[in-house]
């Protein structure tokens, strides 16, 4: 019994989301290289946390956004 299915409408959605946190996990070490010794660490996690927000509305949107508008 498979658990996933892996039909064209789930691997398109799941794909954005992927890449978006793929995108973030690599951006994390860039991040604290630049951010953190010039913001401190407090600074540093609420824009960590603020582009992951960012990234999955952005991919909400491009996922979902389009096929509701007319």
């Amino acid at each position: 019994m498979r658990v996933f299915s892996r039909g064209p409408l789930r691997q398109a959605l799941l794909t954005p989301l992927a890449l978006a946190l793929l995108l973030w996990l690599c951006s994390l070490p860039l991040l604290a290289l630049i951010a953190l010794p010039l913001l401190g660490e407090r600074a540093t996690l609420v824009l960590a946390l603020a582009l992951l927000g960012g990234e999955l509305l952005l991919c909400w949107f491009l996922c979902y956004g389009r096929r509701r508008l007319p």
